[in-house]
């Protein structure tokens, strides 16, 4: 929350990065609604990230027909 400008919630997420990272994992940032907070965590190494930012939650089949064939 209030990331990037809340220094607590900052410094939180930079250390939950690395340690995820120590520990050889993908790290994911869940409930990312803007595009700061999205900078922020690509500027800080995260992974991957999900919330409104990128997409308002969807029904399975409108995914799935969005999805290339194999």
């Amino acid at each position: 929350c209030d990331i990037p400008f809340d220094s607590n919630n900052t410094a939180i997420a930079k250390a939950i990065i690395v340690l995820g990272h120590a520990l050889k994992l993908t790290v994911i940032a869940e409930g990312v609604e803007t595009k700061e907070q999205a900078a922020f965590l690509l500027e800080n190494g995260c992974d991957q990230a999900q919330g409104y930012y990128f997409s308002k939650p969807q029904v399975a089949t409108l995914l799935t027909e969005q999805l290339p064939s194999i």
